[in-house]
């Protein structure tokens, strides 16, 4: 086996992100990494419940050797085995998230797989700092499935912070090659969108507000931001009674080639029409960037599928941002495979992937 590939955890964005792409790109690669100054740039360095989830998640996929796999552990080195499909299921054990521990292995065992993989993800569907369940379902899968990947997604039980307990599932389809990705560019004018927005809230009324209250004030702040928009909104409400209080909103804006779902989470001392007013402002800045504009978080996720793609990728991105950045900076340690992102810090841009 080669030497690892020294990746210091305090460049870039410093955070997690490194940790999950380089445990990606190894399996992928065959190549090991020693990741040290592991999340330097965050206020509690080290591995955190979700990212010792995401390497454990690795190693058993990859049938990988690991050291350093330990709770607040701020080095890692990894060293990938063959990737085996199968039906695996990880436990966070917090609210940690559950979407960010698939990210980590679902591209492995779709490219690298001999059959379906079946995987179960515990911990926190609906948290802070991640894609929520509603985010893969609606955006995430739809991307990879236009780049010729298969994953199906069901959502168990939402899991909120600081209880956890959500549980998803995925069905991953083997897939040896994926497709190149570039969007056509629109001629003709936008016409105002039609809005769907989701608002989920559930609680107990004996320790919280009326869960059905909630739902109902965050729809309020969503629809007040869009009607001075002049945008049509059809609104979905759920809520529950549960001794686990958790609130989120969310807008499916109907961007294309996929649609694009902006969301924003219920949290303590946040009115909850202030949430759902951040959620619309959110799909209001997407929605203002770019007709066909990727969304930040979509243009990071892409890179890796896109970079193990056939053929040279090109995409318009609502805003460039530090993990877009970072993890174009990660894969350059693993692949000989050109990126170029053009664009202001925080502003529209373009992401290039020669071929």
């Amino acid at each position: 086996m080669s030497e690892p590939i020294l990746i210091d955890g305090s460049e870039g964005e410093g955070g997690g992100q490194m940790l999950r792409s380089a445990l990606t790109l190894s399996l992928l690669t065959g190549r090991p990494f020693h990741l040290f100054n592991v999340r330097a740039n965050r206020p509690k360095p080290g591995l955190a419940a979700q990212h010792l989830a995401s390497v454990e998640a690795a190693a058993r996929v990859g049938q990988a050797t690991v050291r350093g796999n330990q709770l607040g552990s701020r080095e890692v080195l990894f060293m990938p085995g063959p990737v085996r499909a199968g039906d695996y299921e990880f436990r966070i054990g917090t609210a940690g998230a559950t979407a960010l521990v698939l990210q980590t292995i679902y591209l492995p065992l779709m490219l690298r797989g001999d059959r379906p993989s079946q995987v179960s993800v515990l911990g926190g569907t609906h948290v802070k700092a991640a894609p929520c369940f509603d985010y893969l379902q609606h955006t995430w899968s739809k991307y990879l499935e236009l780049l010729g990947g298969q994953i199906q997604l069901k959502l168990e039980k939402r899991g909120f912070y600081p209880q956890g307990g959500g549980a998803m599932r995925a069905q991953i389809a083997p897939c040896p090659k994926l497709r190149a990705f570039q969007p056509s560019t629109p001629t003709a004018p936008r016409a105002a969108p039609h809005i769907d927005c989701y608002s989920y809230a559930q609680g107990d009324r004996s320790v919280s507000r009326d869960p059905s209250e909630l739902a109902q004030e965050q729809v309020e702040g969503f629809t007040a931001v869009l009607e001075e928009e002049s945008l049509p909104v059809r609104v979905r409400l759920e809520h529950t009674q549960s001794r686990q209080v958790g609130t989120y909103i969310g807008g499916l804006l109907p961007t294309t080639p996929v649609p694009t779902f902006h969301f924003a989470l219920g949290e303590r001392g946040v009115r909850a029409r202030q949430v759902g007013q951040a959620a619309a402002q959110q799909l209001l800045e997407h929605w203002r960037a770019a007709p066909r504009a990727v969304d930040a978080h979509a243009a990071d996720q892409l890179l890796l599928p896109l970079v193990f793609a056939a053929g040279a990728s090109r995409f318009q991105v609502a805003a460039v941002t530090q993990h877009l950045l970072t993890n174009a900076a990660v894969i350059a340690r693993f692949l000989d495979r050109p990126i170029q992102i053009t664009g202001t810090l925080h502003e529209p841009g373009c992401v290039e992937i020669a071929a």
